[in-house]
């Protein structure tokens, strides 16, 4: 991105390789000031709020640990047919009953397939708590011992009690009907 600034002379400021070309100390202030307006403003808004955060399963433990509320965390990933088809039934759950339940959806795919993760989180507006698993050693068996680590999987967490959902959720009823029977 190129931003032209008039004056004396003109001076042009290029952010990808953080060169700033001025002759006086004020333009480069007044250059400094816009870079900044613009990582710390505009650039989040053209993102959207739909931010992936890694983590580890200690750290997925560590979230779940205090809901204050119930917590509908679904297990998914960006080649899973299954998962991508059932997400917009839990987002529209999810929006008739925000007051019910937080979404927390938990990518399992590779790390080295972050974009990917971005790209489908963003073509399918999900919202809720987005975060990408960064899977290590027997991690399966440490979110459910019963849970082969087939996906979509999909648990909700109530209080110090826990309800498995091992498939694929048909309907938005479906959804809902599961949230309704464990809370």
């Amino acid at each position: 991105m190129n931003v032209l600034l008039t004056g004396m002379s003109h001076r042009i400021l290029r952010f990808g390789n953080k060169r700033i070309i001025g002759k006086h100390r004020k333009q480069r202030m007044v250059i400094n000031s816009f870079r900044w307006f613009y990582f710390f403003l505009l650039l989040p808004m053209s993102l959207g709020a739909q931010e992936v955060r890694l983590v580890t399963v200690d750290e997925l433990h560590q979230l779940l640990s205090n809901p204050k509320k119930p917590v509908l965390v679904n297990f998914w990933a960006t080649w899973c047919r299954p998962c991508i088809e059932e997400i917009p039934y839990l987002l529209e759950a999810h929006r008739r009953h925000p007051e019910a339940f937080d979404l927390l959806f938990v990518s399992v795919d590779f790390r080295s397939q972050q974009q990917a993760v971005r790209n489908t989180v963003k073509r399918l507006n999900m919202q809720g708590t987005l975060l990408h698993l960064i899977a290590e050693g027997d991690w399966i068996n440490q979110i459910d011992p019963n849970w082969s680590g087939a996906i979509p999987f999909t648990l909700l967490r109530h209080n110090q009690k826990v309800a498995y959902f091992y498939d694929a959720f048909d309907s938005v009823n479906d959804v809902l009907n599961f949230v309704r029977s464990n809370l």
